[in-house]
């Protein structure tokens, strides 16, 4: 099994690394990550968000995207956050390698009715409705996220992974030995 993680908006703010667990549990050659982040001294969480926003919607990153996929071939491809947004967006104009089997959006700040039609994978999406930065995105990007409420898609498997870890409850699942291995059996 190979992963290829796609973290969500603001790792440039603390520098901290995304989905270190990930990294450490299953080891830096089976969990890539694919670093897009902004890193701008002295922003605040409201620009890095617009100009992190701005990142995910560009064809640029989404070639950038692609080059890292076709270079690392993985099986499993995971959006935390504003990565599932990127990852969505990327969708619309490219199809992932033949080696993606599953796509796993967690926390995801895109449209809980999207469709994502130009695959034939998996996708499971996992959410939880006390995710406090997502209500507070959702008005950001004016949209009801499938994050929060699952997706609408019957294709879509929606799993309700409950956040109780501190001290950033939005990251507590990825931050949490239980889900992974929940991923990965």
């Amino acid at each position: 099994m190979k992963v290829v993680l796609v973290h969500g908006y603001g790792i440039g703010i603390n520098g901290t690394p995304p989905f270190k667990m990930f990294t450490n549990e299953l080891g830096k050659e089976i969990a890539k990550v694919f670093r897009w982040e902004e890193v701008e001294p002295n922003c605040s969480r409201i620009k890095m968000l617009k100009l992190e926003t701005q990142k995910a919607m560009d064809p640029a990153t989404h070639m950038k995207l692609q080059d890292y996929l076709e270079e690392h071939q993985p099986d499993i491809v995971l959006g935390h956050s504003l990565g599932s947004f990127l990852i969505f967006k990327y969708l619309k104009n490219f199809k992932f390698p033949s080696s993606v089997k599953k796509l796993i959006f967690v926390q995801g700040i895109l449209d809980r009715k999207f469709v994502i039609s130009n695959e034939n994978i998996e996708i499971c999406n996992y959410y939880c409705p006390w995710d406090y930065a997502l209500w507070t995105g959702m008005f950001f990007h004016k949209v009801l996220p499938c994050g929060l409420f699952a997706a609408s898609d019957p294709k879509v498997k929606n799993k309700m992974f409950p956040l109780y870890k501190p001290s950033n409850l939005h990251t507590s699942s990825i931050r949490d030995k239980n889900f992974l291995k929940e991923l990965t059996t």
